[in-house]
């Protein structure tokens, strides 16, 4: 068994744990059953990698208390988050739209970073997405635009747009239809009694 250590890792015998500054991945796929790495600081983990039916994950514990911080995947919890599985078939989705309503932005505010994904898994991103709280940048996230265009869900960082861009766009959202007005006319009649 190893504890700590950084680097990548490799077979049984020369196995190294995961980086202590950033986590553990979101699977322990590729890491030997049994293994234990920790991280954190101020409470430290402590994490196994475990065969749960056809996967391995990591069962991560506050060190010395046996309170755990991760269940099923080994990416929830008080820690980390996200369900990799999911997040994964979500990604794998192709972005086909026809309306700028059907595509959305999910943003990340620990990871700050932004990921496009159609609206019928706009809900579930939100949630699914994997990452630990050890991992958050404290940056502003991006100020996407999402649409629709050529068939495709898109996204536009408008980051650096004059004027600046609203605050919204810096928080999950979905694209918006453009409203069709009336055509323009030149006579009015008296609008009340």
């Amino acid at each position: 068994m190893s504890s700590g250590g950084s680097g990548g890792h490799g077979g049984a015998g020369g196995a190294k744990c995961f980086s202590p500054l950033e986590g553990p991945p979101a699977d322990c796929v590729g890491y030997p059953i049994g293994m234990v790495c920790g991280f954190g600081d101020t409470p430290s983990y402590s994490c196994t990698c475990t065969k749960k039916g056809a996967s391995q994950d990591w069962d991560c514990h506050i060190s010395g208390t046996g309170v755990s911080t991760s269940s099923g995947s080994g990416a929830g919890g008080a820690m980390c988050h996200g369900d990799a599985t999911a997040w994964n078939a979500i990604l794998a989705k192709p972005l086909s739209c026809m309306t700028n309503d059907q595509c959305c932005v999910v943003i990340n505010t620990c990871l700050n970073d932004a990921q496009i994904v159609l609206a019928t898994d706009y809900a579930a991103a939100g949630t699914a997405q994997p990452y630990c709280d050890n991992q958050c940048t404290n940056c502003l996230p991006p100020a996407i635009d999402v649409g629709c265009v050529g068939g495709k869900c898109v996204g536009q960082n408008l980051d650096n747009a004059n004027p600046p861009p609203p605050n919204t766009l810096r928080q999950s959202h979905c694209g918006v239809n453009p409203v069709l007005m009336p055509a323009p006319t030149s006579h009015f009649t008296c609008g009340g009694p």
